[in-house]
């Protein structure tokens, strides 16, 4: 703000009332303003983003006159602190003018905390108060947005001390630089058999289906065992292992008619069972033989009895399937 003493006034022998008085008034208002910007700090009133001051010493909006003021816990405001970008300053009832940067660009919102100093200067021709000190306050931005960040020695440049989560360009799918990687990019590079990324687990039911070459096998996928009585040594005991999708189930069941008998599995294959192979168990009067398998299905299989064997004979199964 500029002088606006006339240091000619008043002329030498023609002093008159009004040129003194005048340059005496033009002292007094700029002696008050270089008081105010040195001890007239006013602590605001109001909402966080619509904020009032209000000094002992009037303000007149004029261009470069400059304030400072302490932000007051007010209402409203996460945090106790803005939530738009556009907060105002009502500087004794001149008017809500909108709070910007020193460069002129708007504020984020967490800018204007609760207790923090503001020395501002008004711009009249853009009708705002512009934040001096602002470049202080902008390296603890509650939520800072870096659009093409660059690091050096290990430090960001601009502002190595964000109290947030700061926000980047996502990286298109495969992108190999010294781009930052945001989490958006990281959960979309996943991983397939030609391409490098993250993979998923697969669940009980994509290792059975066996179809799908991106996501890991678990130990417990991998390698699942279930075994009826612990061992399979008596009549209707039966065991199960499945490794990758790939089930073998054995049993000893006892046969006891000559005719086509069915004998049901512990618990069925979910696609179906691909092979089965019989053995009699005898033992002392004739040798081992397998009896003649009729059909199989996901839930049991039927044995067609050799008619050299009569009455009740034990044997032994194994079937593999999916």
């Amino acid at each position: 703000m500029s002088s606006q003493i006339v240091e000619t006034n008043p002329t030498s022998g023609s002093a008159t009332t009004s040129s003194v008085r005048n340059n005496f008034g033009f002292a007094k208002t700029e002696i008050q303003e270089i008081q105010r910007m040195s001890e007239d700090v006013v602590v605001t009133t109001g909402d966080y983003d619509v904020q009032v001051a209000d000094f002992s010493q009037n303000v007149v909006l004029a261009e470069g006159v400059r304030i400072s003021i302490e932000v007051g816990s007010l209402s409203g405001g996460t945090n106790n602190a803005n939530d738009t970008t556009t907060p105002t300053l009502n500087v004794d009832s001149t008017g809500a003018k909108t709070i910007v940067r020193q460069d002129g660009s708007a504020l984020v919102a967490g800018d204007l905390k609760a207790g923090q100093y503001c020395d501002l200067i008004y711009d009249s021709t853009a009708t705002v108060w512009v934040w001096l000190n602002s470049n202080s306050s902008s390296a603890n931005l509650a939520s800072p947005s870096l659009t093409s960040p660059t690091i050096s020695g290990g430090t960001i440049s601009g502002n190595p001390d964000f109290t947030g989560a700061p926000t980047a360009t996502t990286a298109a799918v495969d992108t190999n630089t010294t781009q930052i990687a945001t989490t958006a990019f990281v959960q979309a590079q996943t991983a397939t058999d030609a391409r490098k990324g993250i993979a998923e687990l697969a669940t009980a039911a994509e290792v059975k289906a066996g179809t799908d070459a991106e996501r890991i096998l678990t130990a417990a996928n991998l390698l699942r065992v279930a075994v009826s009585n612990d061992a399979v040594s008596s009549d209707g005991d039966q065991g199960s292992i499945e490794i990758a999708g790939v089930i073998i189930k054995w049993g000893l069941e006892t046969s006891t008619i000559d005719a086509d008998e069915t004998f049901t599995f512990d618990t069925p294959f979910p696609n179906g069972c691909s092979c089965l192979i019989t053995q009699i168990k005898l033992a002392g009067t004739r040798d081992a033989a397998t009896t003649g398998l009729k059909s199989v299905s996901a839930s049991n299989f039927v044995i067609d009895r050799n008619n050299d064997f009569s009455g009740s004979f034990p044997f032994y199964f194994l079937a593999i399937g999916r």
